[in-house]
C-alpha cells in the first residue's frame, strides 16, 4: 500500500503561521496602558530633570550654625525587610533603632525647636542594647550646634549641608523615570505594530 501524503492547502498553512506569531504577540490591550504609563513616567522624568540644578544648588547651601542644646533623647525603631531568597522561602524582617534628638535653639531673640537624627548611631542598629548608650550619651541640656535655612530659621539640621547622597538620590530617581518611560514607550510602539 502507497502511503498517503499530506499537503496542507496555502489557506491552513498561512493561519498556523499566523497562529504561530500571535504566541509571540504582547495581549492585544497592552499597547496603550503601557503607552499611558510611558508617557508618564517621561513627564515625570523630565520634571525632575528640570528640577536638578535646583537640587544640586540646595546640595550645594550651608546652613547658618547657632548654638543649640539637646531637649531629648531617643530611640525611633524601624523595621528592615529583606528580600525572598530564591530558594522560596523568605527571610524575617528585623527591627532597627535609630538615635534621634529633639533639640532647641535661638535665632534673633526666637526660639525654635528641631527634630532629627543623632549624629552618633550604633554600630549595628539592629542591637537595642548598642543603641541605648548612644542615645543615654545625649544628655538633656547638652550643647549641640544647630544649622538653620537662611530662608527659614524654623527649618534645622545638625549638619551644615545636606549629605551628598541626597543629591544622588534625585538623579538616580530621574534616570529611573526617564529610562522607564522609554522602555514603555517602546513596548507600546512594538505592541502595537505587531497588531497591524
Amino acid at each position: 500500500m502507497a502511503s498517503a501524503l499530506t499537503v496542507k492547502s496555502p489557506a491552513r498553512a498561512a493561519a498556523t503561521m499566523a497562529k504561530s506569531s500571535a504566541i509571540h504577540q504582547l495581549p492585544r490591550g497592552c499597547a496603550w496602558p503601557c503607552l499611558v504609563i510611558g508617557v508618564l513616567l517621561a513627564l515625570l522624568g523630565l520634571g525632575s530633570l528640570l528640577g536638578l540644578p535646583k537640587s544640586w544648588v540646595r546640595s550645594r547651601q550651608l546652613w547658618t550654625e547657632v548654638p543649640g542644646s539637646v531637649a531629648e533623647s531617643y530611640l525611633k525603631e524601624g523595621t528592615r525587610r529583606f528580600r525572598d531568597r530564591r530558594d522560596g522561602g523568605s527571610r524575617p524582617s528585623e527591627r532597627t533603632w535609630d538615635v534621634r534628638l529633639k533639640y532647641r535653639y535661638r535665632v534673633n531673640g526666637r526660639d525654635f525647636t528641631g527634630d532629627a537624627k543623632a549624629l552618633r548611631q550604633p554600630k549595628n542598629d539592629n542591637r537595642w542594647d548598642e543603641a541605648q548608650p548612644v542615645k543615654d550619651s545625649y544628655r538633656a541640656g547638652d550643647a549641640l550646634p544647630v544649622f538653620y535655612k537662611p530662608a527659614d530659621a524654623s527649618v534645622s539640621r545638625l549638619t551644615q549641608k545636606e549629605p551628598d547622597i541626597e543629591f544622588g538620590k534625585d538623579v538616580f530617581f530621574t534616570l529611573l523615570f526617564l529610562f522607564g518611560g522609554i522602555a514603555a514607550l517602546y513596548v507600546a510602539r512594538w505592541s502595537l505594530w505587531r497588531q497591524g
